[in-house]
């Protein structure tokens, strides 16, 4: 990808035509979409979120442990073929908007950000696409309001913005996390006589603070 980009670069500097268009396929132009491309990616990202709710569950199963979905019958091979055809889809839609260099954006920003604030994975895809949607409507704002920056650097900014704090914070809450789960699994692995015992200290524990505070 690198290679192909060098070598993309250097062909527009030895090109000596007009490459406004060439540049609109990279970075990206929002005015450049007409009634008729949003029509048709209004009715394109309809069926995509469709069939995605139908594949929904067993997509998740086969992402998550590929070996044991195939064990039990899912079809992981298609299903990542068709995933991959959805992505395609995608790609070349929002490409319009944001450029080919930074199509990676929108795809990798927003999830790598949820992924770090939420734990299930319909909330992590749910904010994911709130982020990404945000990030657009902001960008496209942002540029309309500036006039000769690109839609797509407002986008790639935000987006790195959000994600940098999020991504330097989230230890915080990951590790209140994982204490938290840590201890409810050995509470649950204790004996019920284990547990109460151990109610009945705390609480004699904190009758005798309140004594000592009282007094």
């Amino acid at each position: 990808m690198t290679l192909a980009l060098g070598l993309g670069i250097l062909f527009l500097s030895l090109y000596a035509g007009f490459a406004q268009q060439v540049y609109s396929i990279l970075f990206g132009q929002i005015v450049g979409i007409s009634r008729t491309n949003m029509l048709i990616t209004a009715i394109a990202s309809i069926l995509t979120l469709a069939l995605l709710l139908v594949l929904f569950r067993p997509l998740l199963f086969s992402s998550f442990d590929p070996e044991v979905a195939e064990a039990r019958g899912v079809p992981v091979r298609l299903l990542a073929m068709v995933f991959l055809v959805l992505i395609a889809i995608t790609v070349s839609l929002a490409v319009q908007v944001v450029g080919a260099l930074l199509m990676f954006t929108l795809l990798v920003g927003p999830a790598a950000t949820a992924i770090r604030i939420v734990q299930r994975p319909l909330w992590a895809i749910m904010l994911a696409i709130a982020l990404g949607v945000s990030y657009t409507c902001l960008g496209i704002f942002l540029a309309a309001y500036s006039v000769y920056l690109p839609v797509s650097f407002f986008i790639a900014t935000l987006s790195f913005g959000v994600y940098l704090p999020v991504r330097l914070l989230s230890p915080l809450w990951i590790g209140r996390r994982a204490r938290k789960s840590a201890r409810s699994i050995q509470v649950d692995a204790l004996p019920v006589s284990q547990v109460n015992e151990q109610e009945q200290s705390n609480s004699a524990e904190t009758i005798g603070r309140i004594q000592e505070t009282s007094h």
